[in-house]
């Protein structure tokens, strides 16, 4: 999109030479509770195990609860993420 315009030779050689890793979904949501009893951080088992379009098996979801960090939500409400590599 930039035509070049803003590229060092080493970032170039970055972008020519890294190797490519698996991209990851993200989600984040907003809950209306306070989840402060529920551990940070787990893994929900997925059974059976699901399958997606890139045809990566996925046993379990990756999840943090931010309830360690009060700067992410306001009080009686709670971030919490989902991650899948992909």
């Amino acid at each position: 999109m930039l035509d070049g315009r803003y590229i060092t030779p080493r970032l170039k050689q970055v972008y020519d030479s890294f190797p490519l890793f698996p991209s990851s979904v993200f989600i984040g949501i907003g809950v209306n509770k306070d989840l402060s009893h529920l551990p940070h951080s787990t893994y929900i088992r997925a059974d059976p195990p699901f399958v997606l379009p890139d045809e990566s098996t996925h046993n379990h979801l990756s999840t943090t609860v931010y309830n360690f960090d009060p700067t992410l939500a306001p009080e009686g409400k709670t971030t919490v993420t989902v991650i899948l590599h992909t």
